[in-house]
């Protein structure tokens, strides 16, 4: 068995350190993403964004008075999840969903 000169030692020791930083290095922070970056990676709208967040699929942070960011991983979560988020209904469809409840609440009322 031989003996390490200082500068294999030296090596040793400083590999040893690196390789000890590296495992416990603090995670990168987290990205930040706009609605309308989420958006456009979910490839929805902002409206269906920000229901996401009304419902408690995604959290949104405020930043300042006006600004919201949401936090990519959980934006690839929800993507990624089994339970796929509902495609966004069209202008169209939530217009005649909306007329369906007014006629039907008129015809409750006025009893037929």
């Amino acid at each position: 068995m031989s003996l390490l000169d200082e500068t294999q030692l030296y090596d040793l020791v400083r590999r040893a350190v690196r390789d000890e930083l590296a495992a416990t290095a603090p995670m990168p922070p987290d990205e930040f993403l706009t609605m309308r970056a989420v958006a456009e990676l979910a490839k929805v709208s902002v409206g269906t964004v920000k229901a996401w967040c009304r419902h408690g699929k995604l959290v949104k942070l405020r930043i300042g008075e006006r600004g919201v960011r949401v936090r990519r991983a959980d934006v690839e979560r929800l993507l990624t999840s089994k339970e796929a988020p509902p495609p966004a209904k069209s202008v169209d469809e939530l217009a005649k969903e909306y007329a369906d409840r007014i006629v039907e609440k008129s015809r409750r009322k006025s009893g037929r």
